[in-house]
């Protein structure tokens, strides 16, 4: 019951700072307006006055990807049954495989469970390009120990 408890309280404290990232995201490009010109004092100078509809917007940075390039390996999460730790590889700034350095398996339910939800896990990270990724049914556990590990490894390639 102890180890439910604090799985699920350390997932709540996940997916909390999941969300807390998104709401901050640092994509978000300002508009600046240009100054406004005085209307109340007579234009003295030859120079033709700032068109007040006249917006500036900085360059945007060409976005080379959501990590740096590299292998790097999470850490290692409980998963009731064991525990679970993957390793990541970075191409090109994208994530392009994950591999499991740990996962349980010693139990015969506990490796046919795993060994089908390894895959999907892989998949929809690698497709998503972020943790967590969605409960694979029947792998709750494995989920979550796997969600904790891949945001460990992709925090590292930031």
């Amino acid at each position: 019951m102890k180890k439910h408890l604090s799985s699920f309280f350390l997932i709540l404290i996940f997916i909390v700072y999941v969300g807390y990232r998104r709401l901050l995201a640092p994509d978000v490009v300002p508009v600046v307006a240009a100054p406004q010109p005085d209307v109340t004092s007579p234009v003295t100078s030859s120079e033709p006055p700032v068109p007040t509809s006249t917006v500036f917007k900085p360059k945007a940075k060409k976005k080379q990807g959501l990590y740096r390039d590299g292998v790097y390996t999470g850490a290692s999460a409980d998963a009731y049954y064991g525990s679970v730790q993957v390793q990541v590889t970075v191409s090109g700034g994208q994530l392009s495989d994950v591999q499991f350095l740990q996962y349980p398996s010693d139990r015969a339910t506990s490796n046919r469970i795993n060994t089908r939800a390894m895959s999907s896990l892989r998949s929809e990270a690698i497709a998503s390009q972020h943790a967590p990724v969605d409960v694979v049914s029947g792998a709750t556990e494995t989920t979550g120990a796997f969600n904790v590990s891949l945001d460990s490894a992709l925090s590292q390639a930031q």
